[in-house]
């Protein structure tokens, strides 16, 4: 992925995901909660080549962090809203990791159902959480 003047070119995945993060409320500091988005290829995909040493450069996964510090979670409404920053993230991550390769619309579905389905376990864990603590201070 050589540029006219022989640079290489930067890949724009990091970019795309800090982008992503952006979009999907990502997480600027460490002490926001939030919950791990990965979508992975079952093979490798190319994206460049080491300026030093012309190995390539491969990416088999993005993960990108859904920040939720400004929802409340214990809601039905804040829950939901949860959920849907993740579907986001997993179907910005999955595509992103299929574009410009040859690929059928059923990978990055596929793709997107995994890692979402795979980030909901922790966002429910959180919502279940955020739950408990509420009926707690109610009592």
């Amino acid at each position: 992925m050589n540029t006219k003047d022989g640079n290489f070119r930067l890949v724009k995945i990091s970019l795309s995901m800090f982008a992503g993060a952006l979009i999907s409320g990502g997480v600027f500091a460490q002490t926001l909660p939030g919950v791990s988005v990965t979508a992975s290829r079952p093979t490798e995909k190319i994206v460049g080549r080491s300026h030093t040493t012309d190995a390539p450069i491969v990416v088999t996964s993005i993960t990108s962090v859904v920040n939720y510090s400004d929802l409340d979670i214990a809601t039905h409404i804040g829950a939901v809203a949860l959920e849907n920053r993740v579907k986001n993230a997993a179907q910005a991550a999955c595509t992103e990791l299929y574009k410009n390769n040859q690929f059928v619309e059923s990978d990055v579905r596929s793709c997107t159902n995994v890692a979402a389905d795979k980030a909901m376990v922790s966002a429910r864990a959180a919502i279940d959480a955020a739950e408990k603590e509420k009926n707690a201070h109610a009592k």
